[in-house]
């Protein structure tokens, strides 16, 4: 089946996972594989009346490949969870 994306070029290795430090509802600012720079937001943690309580950002310029989610894989998550892969180009 044809894919909707384009396979992303270059040479990569993963680099670490974000941390929620903050327990919310996980929000996800760009779709995985997006290019960000040190000091984006990658991820909104919201409690649940909407208001943002966390914002996890970015620690150097590179991408999210995966987010992992909180409790059984939801958006749901409690503080100290890892919530997303990241990597970069070599």
């Amino acid at each position: 089946v044809p894919q909707a994306t384009v396979p992303m070029q270059g040479d990569f290795y993963m680099a670490d996972r974000l941390t929620s430090h903050k327990g919310g509802l996980m929000w996800i600012k760009h779709p995985p594989g997006t290019f960000l720079r040190e000091g984006d937001v990658a991820v909104d943690m919201m409690d649940v009346w909407g208001d943002i309580v966390e914002e996890v950002k970015m620690p150097y310029d590179g991408y999210c490949w995966s987010f992992t989610g909180g409790v059984g894989y939801t958006q749901v998550v409690p503080e100290g969870t890892q919530i997303a892969f990241t990597f970069r180009e070599r």
